[in-house]
């Protein structure tokens, strides 16, 4: 079973390569490099809300985010209308990240249903512990998975 945690970043991280005439295209090397290191999550998001995250990064960092424009032609709509099936298809677990009302999934839930796939999938036993560095909150990701605190703890 794969790592829970990869022992190292792949090659650029993503999943699209460049054709000849400079269009992405998918890439089954990156991906096969994603999966070599890990189990692949994508956090489905609406485009709009990634927007407004982006915006926000902005505004908190003076109007610069730091992060490179993806494309000079297209929107970042337009990419991710063409990528979003790329990131399913490389995933090995596709969440969504808002709820139907367009709120932000929390992050301890989300990382709770990445713990119960792997242990499902690995067949190992659960290492709360461990699994729980991915979660900004052990106590949350502990409840999201319905356990019990220890009275010691």
């Amino acid at each position: 079973p794969p790592p829970l945690v990869p022992p190292a970043p792949p090659p650029a991280g993503i999943v699209v390569d460049l054709d000849a005439d400079g269009e992405e295209i998918y890439s089954d090397r990156k991906v096969e490099a994603l999966r070599r290191n890990g189990l692949v999550v994508y956090v489905r998001r609406p485009v709009a809300y990634l927007e407004e995250r982006i915006r926000r990064k902005e505004r908190k960092l003076g109007g610069n985010s730091q992060r490179p424009q993806l494309s000079a032609s297209k929107s970042f709509r337009a990419i991710m209308k063409r990528r979003g099936p790329w990131y399913e298809q490389a995933a090995d677990l596709v969440l969504d990240g808002c709820t139907s009302s367009g709120a932000p999934v929390p992050k301890e839930e989300l990382v709770a249903r990445m713990l119960e796939f792997y242990y499902a999938e690995s067949g190992n036993e659960p290492d709360l512990r461990r699994g729980c560095k991915m979660a900004r909150s052990y106590w949350g990701v502990l409840g999201h998975l319905g356990a019990s605190i220890p009275e010691e703890l």
